[in-house]
């Protein structure tokens, strides 16, 4: 709980715990979902065409 606390503090200026932790679930970013949300918006935008 406290890494997680200390992440959520210090991403404001650019840490990502991704960067020290060997657990794939954690290695995630924000731009990642955006990214993703993204991909979902142009396969959607595909198939109503």
């Amino acid at each position: 709980m406290l890494p997680d606390s200390a992440e959520a503090v210090l991403s404001v200026f650019g840490f990502s715990r991704s960067l020290y932790v060997f657990d794939e679930k954690k290695a995630y970013h924000w731009w990642d979902e955006i990214y993703l949300q993204r991909e979902r918006d142009i396969e959607t935008a595909k198939t109503e065409l």
